[in-house]
């Protein structure tokens, strides 16, 4: 009985709990929060997750950055690239001899004609084309573009200057061999010998066409197929294509 009466004692002291103590018993931690608690959850579900930024669709940009006045330009161009492989057909149907004994005179009706009016829609063509911004590029397209539509204003009669022998016929003709080969080279410029493989049909025989009076069989042919095809792919193209060099990215969207 004395022992446990002394267990109960009021002179034994009974230790106080720290400050630090109550501290932890008392107050919620800040991990147990529950403001924070459904904070965490929302992070794991990925509601609080950054949303990428959103980015404006290139295409629709580059629809938008092409103006009224280069649209015009560069259907302008595919018109004039069009007029040039008629003219160029016109005269493939007259060598190959297609109409004969058919009582028509195709060579009197048009090939004569489309001789002429080669070198000014050619030239027309060279001018409407937009070239890369290089000053050495662009002077010497417009000159070329110039020279050539004026010639084809000589040569079809439209400016008389008298009686040359049909030496400016001739030296139109050539000019305009050139240019539709600067047009060639600018194709495969802007969009890659891969998909403007025509335009190689083009380079090819356009050299052999430059003398007028003395060029290689089956050439007008193959370069009014190759112009033609080039002419009807303009179709299909983009306007913007035609203002800045892509190699055919289009294609692969």
């Amino acid at each position: 009985l004395l022992s446990t009466a002394s267990s109960f004692s009021p002179s034994q002291t009974v230790p106080f709990p720290s400050r630090a103590t109550i501290a932890r018993l008392t107050l919620p931690s800040q991990s147990s929060s529950p403001l924070l608690l459904a904070k965490q959850v929302n992070n794991n579900d990925g509601d609080e997750q950054p949303h990428p930024p959103q980015v404006a669709d290139t295409n629709d940009a580059n629809d938008d950055a092409v103006t009224a006045l280069e649209r015009a330009r560069v259907l302008s161009y595919r018109a004039a690239i069009g007029a040039s492989a008629l003219l160029l057909s016109i005269q493939a149907i007259g060598d190959v001899g297609v109409l004969e004994g058919t009582g028509l005179d195709l060579n009197s009706l048009l090939a004569e004609q489309s001789t002429s009016t080669l070198p000014l829609a050619s030239g027309i063509t060279l001018l409407l084309c937009p070239v890369p911004s290089n000053r050495i590029v662009e002077i010497g397209a417009l000159s070329l573009g110039i020279v050539t539509m004026g010639l084809g204003l000589y040569s079809g009669n439209i400016i008389d200057v008298g009686d040359t022998d049909g030496i400016e016929e001739s030296l139109s003709w050539t000019f305009a061999i050139v240019s539709l080969m600067a047009i060639s080279f600018r194709e495969i410029w802007y969009f890659g010998a891969a998909y403007k493989s025509e335009c190689g049909i083009t380079l090819l025989t356009l050299p052999l066409m430059l003398d007028l009076n003395s060029r290689v069989p089956f050439t007008i042919p193959a370069c009014a197929l190759g112009m033609s095809v080039l002419a009807a792919g303009k179709v299909f193209e983009p306007c913007r294509e035609d203002l800045i060099r892509s190699n055919s990215e289009f294609m692969a969207k």
